[in-house]
């Protein structure tokens, strides 16, 4: 799948039908949420899979860009309170990353709400 890339994005990243088919995201669902595997007795999160992003940020913390890479599975995961951290695989590199959720937005005005990884890709370029 190609990369998709929003620059200046609202709170609510808005996408055509099309850029969503490629995602493979249903459009008539209000909520996805993120897919967890576990493991033993205990049922100790092994991986975790969902949509990954990654976004570039400006002064007072302005979101410049957003890129959606697709499909992608968080690796080596661990439970930091409310969100899960670990590394994801992006381009041939593996970088940290956390989940979190994403609001988007259809053509028609109907809002999704998406359980995303977001990959910290930008730490060591310097901010605008």
């Amino acid at each position: 799948m190609k990369t998709i890339t929003i620059s200046n994005p609202n709170s609510a990243i808005k996408l055509s039908a099309e850029q969503f088919k490629a995602l493979g995201i249903d459009t008539q669902v209000d909520e996805i949420r993120l897919k967890t595997e576990h493991r033993g007795p205990w049922q100790i999160m092994a991986k975790c899979s969902g949509l990954c992003i990654s976004s570039k940020f400006g002064k007072f913390s302005r979101v410049l860009e957003t890129k959606i890479f697709g499909q992608r599975t968080l690796s080596r995961v661990r439970q930091g309170g409310y969100e899960l951290n670990g590394h994801v695989s992006v381009e041939g590199r593996s970088y940290p990353a956390f989940t979190s959720s994403q609001l988007f937005e259809t053509e028609e005005g109907h809002f999704i709400d998406i359980g995303v990884i977001f990959a910290c890709m930008n730490r060591e370029e310097e901010t605008v």
